[in-house]
């Protein structure tokens, strides 16, 4: 028992040794909280303050670099540049873009012109700046167009509290397209008309096929007397406004003339005749059937009713050709046909009846024979003449009087072909020797 009551004894002791301890503990651990507590809050009001403070020095900050604030403008953020065109015959074109330059800074111009300056911010551009390109036209891949600003810097520093930014640019020239060419000749049609020696040259342009041909002309000298186997140069003559035809042609329709001119020789011109051996048999046919009928047509129109014909015979030709050629001459070449005219004319007058005959001579004229491109021979049987001469048989109150065309001397026809032979070279194929009399030929 009294050990039992030993061992509560020492318990209750040590139990209240313990509670002494843990209340001692808890007063200094609430000591330390309250000090704690108090570093604690000084330490935020310090923070608070200095987070004041920076606030206050921002602040103040602000309002002192607004008072003195200087807005800066780029003037090259509002340039557009384009470069367009051919190699060598580029052009360039600059653009300042006021509508977004006013849109971005009209505000701050106005409200930062200084208070003694009547300037209006609406005119801030078209007062102070110019811009333009070192080089705008005939741009060649690799050149460089520098950007070149006319700035009244100082006037605006005058006026308007503002920090303005304009620098030089260079650029490149690269993305120019290559021209191509065109021959002006290619696409024409060239033919010659009308006679060799006076031929003329048309020139036909399609100018569906390639348009520039529509600002082309094409000339050549001699036209007009042109004549077979000449060569001659045919131009291309440009219609252009300035004096560069390639910047033209190429900033119009994106092509160059390779050239200017060609060479050709004339071909397919009529040629007039120059020899009687280049008339066949067929042609003189045609003529002298058509003389037959040129001199019945005459006797039906001139002859009296008693009059009759009695033979008409065909006995030879003269055919001459210039000596020397000449545009101005009327005819290149011609042909006489000569006839014999047997004519006879029956009368009776107051009971004295008989007859009358004659034998004369009569010729027809043709002329300018030409020798067409396909080898044939061309001429026109309407373009002729007749003797202008004529002779009386008969006196005039004879009962057979009457007045014949034509010559009763063949001599006196020869002599009139003859007086051309100051001009003209004369083939005579004529057999003199059918005659009674001796005829002497003309050459």
């Amino acid at each position: 028992m009294s050990e039992d009551k030993n061992i509560k004894d020492t318990a209750k002791i040590k139990t209240s040794s313990d509670n002494e301890r843990f209340k001692k503990y808890n007063e200094e651990l609430s000591k330390k909280q309250s000090e704690e507590a108090v570093l604690e809050s000084k330490k935020n009001i310090r923070i608070l303050i200095i987070t004041a403070s920076l606030i206050l020095i921002i602040f103040l900050a602000f309002i002192i670099s607004k008072a003195f604030r200087r807005p800066y403008i780029s003037l090259n953020d509002y340039i557009d540049i384009k470069i367009d065109g051919y190699d060598k015959y580029g052009e360039a074109y600059i653009t300042f873009n006021e509508d977004e330059f006013y849109k971005d800074n009209l505000d701050e111009l106005k409200n930062y012109i200084k208070k003694d300056s009547d300037v209006k911010a609406e005119d801030f551009i078209k007062s102070y700046v110019k811009v333009d390109l070192s080089k705008k036209e005939k741009l060649s891949n690799g050149d460089i167009v520098s950007l070149e600003w006319d700035v009244d810097k100082k006037e605006i520093d005058d006026n308007y509290k503002i920090d303005l930014s304009f620098k030089k640019e260079d650029i490149k020239v690269d993305s120019l397209k290559i021209p191509q060419t065109f021959d002006p000749f290619e696409n024409i049609e060239i033919d010659f008309t009308g006679i060799s020696g006076e031929g003329n040259i048309n020139i036909i342009k399609d100018e569906d096929i390639v348009s520039p041909l529509k600002d082309i002309e094409f000339t050549t000298k001699d036209d007009g007397s042109l004549y077979n186997g000449q060569e001659i140069v045919i131009k291309a003559s440009y219609n252009y406004e300035g004096e560069d035809r390639d910047y033209y042609f190429v900033n119009t329709y994106g092509y160059i003339p390779e050239r200017d001119s060609i060479e050709v020789t004339v071909s397919g011109l009529n040629e007039y005749i120059v020899s009687y051996d280049q008339l066949d048999e067929g042609n003189l046919e045609i003529l002298l059937m058509q003389g037959e009928d040129i001199f019945k047509k005459y006797m039906s129109s001139n002859w009296d009713k008693n009059q009759e014909l009695v033979n008409i015979d065909y006995i030879g030709n003269y055919f001459l050709v210039p000596k020397e050629y000449d545009s101005e001459i009327e005819y290149y070449n011609k042909i006489f046909l000569i006839y014999k005219i047997d004519e006879k004319m029956e009368y009776d007058s107051w009971g004295n009846e008989g007859e009358d005959s004659t034998e004369y001579y009569w010729f027809v004229e043709f002329r300018n024979f030409v020798l067409d491109k396909n080898g044939k021979i061309k001429f026109d049987l309407k373009d002729y003449s007749t003797p202008e001469v004529s002779f009386n048989k008969g006196i005039i109150l004879s009962p057979y009087y009457r007045r014949l065309e034509g010559y009763m001397d063949f001599d006196n026809l020869k002599n009139y072909i003859a007086k051309d032979a100051i001009d003209y070279n004369i083939v005579e194929n004529i057999d003199y020797s059918i005659f009674e009399e001796e005829i002497s030929p003309i050459n």
